[in-house]
């Protein structure tokens, strides 16, 4: 007895990675927003972005800069954390990527 070909898709095949959102002043922003509320007059630019993990800066006059951690969640970014230091601490950054986006490890 001979079996037909299985039409299921192969468990093994990899499944494709959503893409990413983008990595912008804007994008960072909104999430930024969302989370914490305005900015406060302060500028925001974005430092790095590396897989689905992003952190920026906001600085505002003289006062020294602050900085935020964002993660990928679909086609948008989470502000997770913010402050000075020791920002990616218990955030679930992967080792790999922290010192990429600036975070000390």
């Amino acid at each position: 007895m001979t079996r037909a070909p299985s039409s299921l898709p192969s468990s093994t095949a990899a499944k494709p990675t959503p893409p990413a959102p983008p990595c912008t002043d804007e994008a960072l922003e909104a999430a930024y927003t969302a989370a914490y509320g305005s900015l406060d007059g302060a500028s925001l630019r974005v430092q790095k972005c590396v897989d689905g993990w992003a952190t920026s800066s906001q600085a505002k006059g003289f006062n020294p800069p602050s900085s935020a951690l964002y993660r990928a969640e679909g086609d948008h970014w989470v502000s997770v954390n913010r402050g000075g230091g020791k920002l990616c601490t218990g955030q679930g950054v992967p080792p790999e990527v922290a010192p990429q986006i600036g975070c000390e490890t």
